[in-house]
């Protein structure tokens, strides 16, 4: 049926591709290019910056952690 053929056509995982492409994004912010990512990912600048704090919230304070501080 032409539903199944749409279904069939859906990422498996597209959960683990937006992952991966937050995590890309994240790496690659500079701190003064949200409006290049947003055109490069095709995404509205405030949904870069929520991109951002999720990432930021998962990855804890990362940078100035260090181990056993």
């Amino acid at each position: 049926s032409a539903a199944s053929d749409v279904y069939k056509r859906q990422p498996k995982n597209l959960a683990a591709r937006f992952r991966k492409r937050d995590a890309t994004l994240y790496r690659e912010f500079t701190g003064n290019n949200i409006a290049e990512l947003a055109q490069k990912y095709g995404l509205t600048q405030q949904r870069v910056y929520a991109i951002l704090k999720a990432e930021r919230a998962r990855r804890g304070s990362g940078q100035l952690r260090f181990p056993g501080l």
